[in-house]
């Protein structure tokens, strides 16, 4: 279950001021940040989280019903069946139904104080075409000094 397919309508997003609360070089906000608009989809409650729960919910009781159809015609399965539920902001105020029903959770490090490996995560996130369907940010016009 991929917690990026539950992002609420922009309008009832959270939303912050492009040209006050961040500064960016030369003053100006790049165009395609503009475009983007306002909305912070870096917040928990921009996540529709009961329906991220009901996501979770369904797919648990899929691999039950998998494992008991399995079982009805005298079968067994070695595995007992996966779930796997991703997203950023799972840590966050509201996810809690989503934690709830995770037997492990799994951080990945973003190695936040070694400064090659945030240029790394940082030239990836410009340059990363696709992600909720639109172009890179490099394509669309930003600038590696404003993409910092």
């Amino acid at each position: 279950v991929a917690c990026d397919d539950f992002y609420k309508k922009p309008n009832d997003c959270p939303a912050f001021d492009l040209a006050k609360d961040v500064a960016w070089p030369g003053g100006a906000v790049p165009e395609a940040f503009q475009a983007r608009g306002d909305v912070d989809l870096n917040h928990p409650d921009a996540v529709d989280w009961a329906a991220a729960a009901d996501a979770v919910d369904a797919a648990v009781d899929g691999v039950v019903d998998a494992r008991l159809n399995v079982a009805a015609f005298g079968g067994s399965l070695k595995s007992p069946g996966v779930v796997i539920c991703e997203g950023l902001l799972m840590l966050g105020a509201g996810a809690e139904r989503v934690r709830d029903r995770c037997a492990a959770l799994v951080l990945l490090d973003d190695a936040y104080d070694d400064a090659a490996k945030q240029e790394s995560l940082w030239r990836r996130k410009w340059t990363r075409g696709g992600h909720l369907g639109k172009a890179s940010y490099q394509a669309r016009g930003v600038t590696e000094a404003q993409r910092t």
